[in-house]
């Protein structure tokens, strides 16, 4: 009678284990495919739901301060990379207060577009999923009170142009150092990206429609040089290319007397004050150093190209003739730089020398000579001085490895609604990034990248038969 009435016990534990394990497996089916939905917006959401002890291991590490000490702790970590962050900034200018001369003489004032619809409309297209600044205002909050809070918002804003003054919130800015190569314990080797007030992006926005009325805007960045921008001769370069005085009053109030402190883990750093640059994060940046650099290649008589982060001098040089031209074009860049207070990183200047017949000549800034190379990075191409296209082929391949092996090791669906939303947008950007300039023609290029896609086409086909017997 006992071991009947254990059997009856039993049979009925497996019964509810798997009715459990059936709900586990269908909670988290619907989980995962709600992450495949949403991948596009929220990418962050779908590393952290695979990442598991992969993402602690990504932390921030102990960094090496100039004395050579070791800071370990979160804190000691966070006011280290604020202090490194600070040192590169140009020196504080008395009082920030563009020339008045050609104030008055641009192209009239243009008035931002401040009513109650068009702040909704902003509000509407926030992006839920990103994170908020200092003043800790979400925008989801935003987002869904947008009916409501639109018009006070739209007040504040037409008040905010018209005399000149930004609230003291929307100049904080809560600082995550990006690391971006080399070693981990150095902190030059990472970027400050800042994250500020949403309201105040909004805003942002609102101007730069303003800005963008005179200007034909490609987005520029060099090293460190977002950070050295003088304000004071931002502002007389804002008032040159015909903006209108309550903008330009509105831009260097904006950027006066900005703070801002780095966040690591659940730490902080103290606030420091930021006394030049534009902030990286920031909506109206990359237009305002673009204006900034706007004249940076007047007078030169090679080509200058720029754009995001990279900004490339080139020249015709078959004849001593040629590359005399090439080395005043850089004595000319290096004028620049010192006449606008910035400073060029030579280390990481470098000279690529295309042709069989190259001279391979020898090119300096300053007193510095630059050092040639073989191989650079160009917009996140690897471009080599044979123009051969293999090394980028596998990079592309090994990324788009890399993720797709994260996506099998994570995700434990397999059905083609989660599993080709995962690969359009996390696999397929690294196989496609700027092809067009890179595209591979020989068979070992192509089939290189074929093998990352093949597996993935195989199983597609495989799920779809399988659903199909299942149906049948």
């Amino acid at each position: 009678m006992t071991e009947k009435i254990s059997l009856t016990y039993y049979e009925e534990f497996k019964r509810i284990a798997n009715t459990c394990r059936e709900k586990v497996r269908k909670a988290k089916a619907q989980n995962e495919l709600r992450l495949a939905r949403d991948i596009k917006n929220n990418k962050k959401g779908f590393f952290a739901y695979v990442g598991g002890k992969r993402k602690k291991k990504e932390a921030i590490g102990p960094l090496q301060g100039e004395d050579g000490v070791m800071a370990t702790g979160d804190r000691e970590k966070a006011e280290l990379l604020n202090a490194f962050f600070a040192s590169v900034f140009s020196q504080k200018e008395s009082h920030l207060q563009p020339q008045q001369h050609g104030m008055d003489e641009g192209l009239g004032e243009i008035q931002p577009q401040i009513g109650k619809q068009v702040v909704q409309e902003h509000l509407a297209t926030l992006n839920e999923f990103k994170s908020p600044g200092p003043d800790q205002l979400h925008p989801r909050v935003l987002k869904e009170l947008a009916e409501v809070i639109s018009e006070p918002l739209a007040i504040i804003f037409e008040s905010s142009w018209r005399t000149g003054e930004v609230p003291a919130d929307w100049r904080r800015a809560n600082v995550v150092p990006i690391f971006k190569k080399g070693k981990k314990n150095d902190p030059n080797n990472y970027r400050p990206v800042s994250l500020t007030s949403i309201p105040g992006k909004i805003l942002e926005k609102i101007i730069k429609e303003v800005v963008c009325e005179h200007l034909d805007v490609a987005y520029l960045d060099f090293s460190k040089a977002f950070d050295k921008v003088p304000h004071d001769l931002l502002a007389n370069k804002l008032v040159k290319c015909g903006l209108d005085k309550t903008t330009v009053r509105w831009i260097c109030n904006w950027l006066s007397e900005r703070t801002q402190r780095v966040l690591t883990n659940a730490s902080s750093s103290s606030w420091k004050e930021v006394t030049s640059g534009v902030p990286q994060g920031s909506v109206l940046g990359p237009v305002l150093f673009n204006i900034f650099i706007n004249d940076l290649d007047e007078g030169l008589e090679g080509t200058i190209i720029k754009f995001a982060d990279n900004t490339k001098l080139g020249g015709i040089a078959n004849t001593p003739e040629d590359r005399s031209r090439i080395q005043n074009d850089l004595d000319r860049l290096e004028r620049w730089a010192e006449t606008n207070k910035m400073k060029f990183n030579r280390d990481k200047c470098k000279i690529l020398h295309f042709g069989r017949k190259n001279g391979n000549q020898r090119y300096r800034m300053g007193d510095a000579w630059l050092d040639s190379s073989v191989c650079e990075k160009d917009l996140g191409v690897l471009v080599d001085n044979k123009l051969n296209m293999s090394q980028q082929r596998d990079a592309a391949a090994k990324k788009a490895n890399g993720i797709l092996a994260c996506i099998n090791r994570g995700i434990a669906s397999r059905s083609r609604e989660v599993m080709l939303p995962l690969y359009s947008a996390l696999v397929r950007p690294h196989l496609e990034y700027c092809v067009q300039f890179w595209a591979p023609q020989l068979k070992g290029d192509v089939d290189k990248l074929e093998s990352v896609q093949s597996p993935m086409r195989r199983g597609l086909k495989s799920w779809a038969c399988l659903a199909c017997r299942r149906e049948g």
